[in-house]
């Protein structure tokens, strides 16, 4: 029986490795949370729902001047907005862009009306307002590309062709 070598049975060699198995299982959990925590903490934010539509003004802006054209932008319904956060683009037909500003900071070209009732938060875009954009906008008559941008997202909010007279 010399040659013959016995074998003990010792679990203790198994448990160490399972040890170690189990701690780096808890290891990439922990991992995965915190990354899942920290990823989920980005905000996007999103354009407003809103409604809108553009048309040719039906009048003339100043009847005494000649040659006036200009557009109406009505919010129809949705979300507010606040003016800060409207980009008003207009193209030519050829595509070319031939004005753009933010409705707050373009005071004279664009201007803010309530369509009927009382008025609302005179720092939001809502439902039963309308924007008309003058002459300063658009120098004559034709068909434009009118876009209407959310600024925070550069998002479009409403792009329509309009025949201007």
């Amino acid at each position: 029986m010399l040659g013959m070598v016995k074998l003990v049975r010792d679990g203790r060699g198994v448990s160490e490795v399972m040890a170690a198995m189990l701690l780096m299982a808890v290891v990439v959990l922990a991992i995965a949370a915190v990354a899942a925590n920290i990823f989920g903490m980005t905000n996007v934010e999103k354009p407003p729902n809103v409604r809108l539509d553009i048309m040719d003004h039906p009048d003339a802006i100043n009847p005494a001047a000649t040659g006036e054209n200009a557009f109406i932008i009505r919010h129809m319904g949705g979300d507010r907005i606040n003016y800060n956060d409207i980009i008003v683009a207009v193209y030519d037909s050829s595509g070319q862009m031939i004005y753009n500003s933010i409705v707050s900071e373009d005071t004279t070209n664009l201007t803010k009306q309530q369509m009927s009732g009382t008025a609302y938060d005179d720092n939001f875009f809502e439902g039963g307002e309308q924007i008309v954009a003058t002459d300063g906008v658009l120098n004559q008559a034709g068909t434009y590309e009118i876009a209407v941008y959310y600024k925070p997202t550069m998002t479009l909010l409403y792009k329509e062709a309009v025949m201007i007279s």
